[in-house]
């Protein structure tokens, strides 16, 4: 047992809260694009979209309030307890509004009340965009339909719903659990993983859409999957000499190899193969992104329950020095840049865009080697320029190789 770090004990709760809030967000983004820049015989898709985020994330929020050690609590996040309870003994809401204004509260400071608040915005945003796509020829319809409001609202909604899907990775990324806190990918690749669930979604859910859009619908499919399948070879580059250990677990096993076979390369080959599997690798990328959830989320605990000295002498080696870290980056490179030419014919890319599309995947895979071997040198912290504590730490990176923790019950325990 790891003497450091608590387990956080999340469970099936939260691994279903970040696998439908994901395709809730990415469902909505789709519409929306649909909605600015696709054909007229794509609107149907577009409404699909707005109706899956709004009962999705409907659930999000039930499952982060049934999480709760006191659900009944959860509005506690949101509003100030005691500035309700004075409006209401004024006489809420006959009276005591003047108090009552004063009760929500926003700490930008906490991922929590951010949090909470995003899954506010968006289910209002969502449940307006999902009125609308049943009343297509209503007001509200036509005011969030194609103009300029509808737009700006769409891409506002886009916005929140992306924050949903990816804060919880960056999320985990700044807590002091071994896999998450070594790891600056997880955010971008739950963002890419909740597209490619989406389109998955829409393609299982959209049987009335026609054959233009569904064909659409499934090179968008392609190039998301092509667009995941490297940023999770870059989150595995990104852990680095703990890869080894996470491997020692069935859990990570599971995030590495389900993640990587069922989620991924299947979807690509059903795709791509002679027999075209469209419905076949829409179920696979739902179950590569619900492997990839439960992966990262148990991973963390049982990597708490691997020896001590074994995780603490893997997290202290140079992540990018190892070999095998530095083909997987390898790897992605060379994936991103031959991409565009695997997939000319099957995006119908002429020479041009063909040319543009290896150009911009050259630059994407250069920073991203960029930021992989000089991110330490660069890279901000709001504990920067801070003095060391006294204390030995509870990331692997803070204290010496040899600890003796300062508990009252070993030292009494003590011969």
């Amino acid at each position: 047992m790891n003497p450091f770090v608590a387990d956080p004990h999340w469970g099936w709760w939260i691994i279903f809260y970040f696998f439908l809030g994901g395709i809730a967000a990415g469902a909505y983004f789709v519409a929306t694009l649909v909605e600015m820049f696709g054909h007229e015989d794509d609107r149907p898709l577009a409404r699909l979209g707005y109706r899956i985020a709004f009962p999705l994330i409907c659930v999000c929020g039930a499952l982060l309030i049934v999480d709760l050690d006191r659900p009944e609590r959860f509005w506690h996040m949101m509003f100030q307890s005691h500035v309700v309870h004075q409006a209401l003994d004024e006489g809420w809401p006959l009276g005591g509004w003047g108090t009552m204004l004063h009760a929500p509260m926003v700490k930008w400071w906490s991922p929590m009340s951010i949090g909470a608040w995003a899954i506010a915005l968006f289910g209002a945003m969502s449940l307006l965009s999902f009125i609308a796509s049943f009343r297509t020829n209503g007001f509200l319809a036509r005011l969030l339909g194609r103009n300029w409001f509808g737009y700006l609202f769409h891409i506002i909604g886009s916005g929140i719903g992306f924050f949903i899907a990816a804060y919880t990775g960056v999320l985990l990324s700044a807590t002091n659990q071994p896999a998450w806190s070594i790891s600056d990918w997880i955010g971008p690749l739950f963002l890419t993983s909740a597209c490619s669930t989406a389109l998955a979604v829409l393609h299982l859910l959209g049987r009335g859409i026609g054959q233009g859009t569904r064909e659409r619908l499934e090179r968008a499919d392609v190039w998301v999957l092509g667009l995941e399948l490297g940023l999770f070879l870059i989150f595995l580059a990104s852990l680095g000499s703990l890869l080894p250990v996470i491997l020692t677990t069935w859990q990570g096993q599971v995030l590495v190899v389900g993640t990587l076979v069922a989620g991924l390369l299947l979807p690509l080959v059903l795709h791509l193969g002679p027999g075209n599997s469209p419905t076949l690798a829409a179920l696979s990328a739902l179950a590569g992104g619900f492997l990839l959830r439960f992966g990262i989320v148990s991973i963390a605990p049982a990597l708490l329950l691997a020896p001590s000295e074994e995780v603490l002498i893997n997290a202290h080696r140079l992540p990018y020095a190892l070999w095998q870290v530095q083909l997987l980056l390898l790897v992605t490179a060379l994936l991103a840049c031959a991409m565009p030419m695997l997939l000319r014919k099957h995006w119908r890319f002429d020479v041009g865009s063909t040319l543009l599309a290896f150009v911009a995947s050259a630059m994407v895979a250069t920073g991203v080697a960029f930021y992989a071997f000089g991110a330490s040198d660069w890279r901000f912290s709001p504990e920067e320029g801070r003095a060391r504590g006294g204390g030995v730490g509870a990331s692997f990176f803070n204290h010496p190789d040899h600890v003796e923790p300062r508990s009252k019950i070993l030292k009494d325990a003590a011969p």
